[in-house]
C-alpha cells in the first residue's frame, strides 16, 4: 500500500503509537521499529471484497507475522472461494502477511510533521528518523 499523503485524520489510525512521542520514536526506528498495513479478503460466492488495514506500528522485535495473522485466516477462511477473483485476491492477502505487513514506514516519517500533532518532533527528530531508515 502507498500513499501519496497521508491525511491529518492518519494519527487517530494508527495502532501501537499511544505511548510514543518523537524522541522515543526516533530511537524505536533506529532499532527497527516499522509502520505496516494489511490486507484482507472475504468472498460472498461472486463478489469478493479486498480491503486494506489501517497502518500499524510494530515495535522492535514485534513479528510482523504475529500480527497479520487474523488477517491472514480470515482471508484463508473466507476470501478464497469467491469467483473470480477471490482466489488471487486470498494469495495476494496471504502473501502480504507472510511478508509481516506492507511496509509503510518511509511514507509515515515523510509526512510526520502532517499525522503526528505539532510538537511531536523536532527537525532534528526528523532528520533522525531519515537517517534511521536510510540505514536499512
Amino acid at each position: 500500500m502507498t500513499f501519496d499523503r497521508l491525511s491529518l485524520s492518519t494519527i487517530g489510525g494508527i495502532r501501537g503509537i499511544e505511548e510514543l512521542d518523537g524522541e522515543r520514536l526516533c530511537e524505536e526506528l533506529e532499532n527497527g521499529a516499522r509502520f505496516v498495513t494489511f490486507t484482507w479478503c472475504v468472498s460472498l460466492v461472486l463478489v469478493t471484497f479486498r480491503r486494506p488495514t489501517g497502518v500499524i506500528y510494530l515495535a522492535p522485535g514485534r513479528s510482523g507475522l504475529v500480527t497479520g495473522l487474523p488477517y491472514l485466516l480470515l482471508s484463508l477462511l473466507l476470501g478464497w472461494w469467491g469467483l473470480p477473483w477471490g482466489p488471487v485476491y486470498t494469495v495476494g492477502c496471504v502473501w502480504t502477511a507472510l511478508r509481516g505487513g506492507a511496509d509503510c514506514t518511509s511514507q509515515i516519517v515523510e509526512d510526520v510533521e502532517i499525522i503526528f500533532p505539532e510538537g511531536f518532533s523536532t527537525p532534528e527528530q526528523r532528520a533522525r528518523m531519515t537517517k534511521a531508515l536510510e540505514k536499512r
